[in-house]
């Protein structure tokens, strides 16, 4: 996992297909350790890539997989809610974006999902929401983006578990905040801001800050405590 401040990531090329790499499966109560894998996260017998891992495309002919979280967010596979292709520098183009990490089966995703989708409404000039699920099948985690104007990584695209290793993803809801024009993350921490500081994170975000303050944390009250107006 890269800091905030930028740095390589490296990926293994011999993902476990089950996990896409993570090494852990979604559960109720978060991530349990991936039983094909034994929470390595690898396969026992090495693969070009993990989305060719079950025994095609061994010809090593095909494009390398990311290397680092800037190149993976560069190509990042995207599909909208009817499950069509969406391109990511387009998509993210003057944006900040949401990475999501939720699954329908959480009770906290689920309430904070209502939130989100209305933040991505009112926002949909400046921030993208990208649902990374932790699902236990696609169409769980279909239903989880339906109707909330989120983009999503594809269910079995293996960048679906690089970005669970990316952000050292155990627990969810989480919302990390990725800055494509400064090419890093801005904040691990979105649901806290979101929570928060709904009405200015999200301007926070675009200046390369956390979008929230201790101060706004202990004591979350409007900036205006007069009763008359400022």
């Amino acid at each position: 996992m890269s800091s905030a401040g930028g740095g390589a990531v490296e990926w293994s090329s011999a993902s476990c297909p089950r996990c896409s790499g993570h090494g852990t499966r979604a559960a109720r109560d978060g991530f349990l350790t991936c039983d094909e894998c034994g929470g390595g996260g690898k396969l026992s017998q090495k693969s070009c890539c993990s989305t060719h891992a079950d025994g095609g495309h061994h010809g090593g002919d095909g494009p390398d997989p990311p290397s680092t979280l800037v190149e993976l967010m560069a190509v990042l596979d995207l599909e909208d809610e009817a499950g069509c292709p969406v391109v990511a520098e387009e998509a993210f183009k003057g944006k900040v974006v949401g990475l999501y990490f939720s699954a329908k089966h959480c009770p906290g995703c689920v309430k904070f999902s209502s939130t989100m989708g209305g933040l991505t409404e009112s926002h949909a000039a400046d921030l993208v929401t990208v649902l990374v699920s932790g699902d236990r099948d696609e169409e769980s985690a279909a239903e989880a983006s339906r109707g909330k104007g989120f983009l999503r990584v594809p269910f079995n695209s293996p960048h679906r578990g690089l970005l669970m290793r990316a952000f050292g993803i155990y627990a969810i809801p989480v919302l990390a905040v990725w800055h494509p024009g400064m090419q890093k993350p801005v904040t691990a921490w979105g649901h806290t801001a979101v929570t928060y500081n709904s009405e200015r994170c999200v301007r926070q975000w675009h200046q390369g800050g956390t979008g929230y303050s201790l101060a706004e944390i202990i004591n979350p009250l409007p900036m205006c405590a007069s009763t008359v107006g400022c």
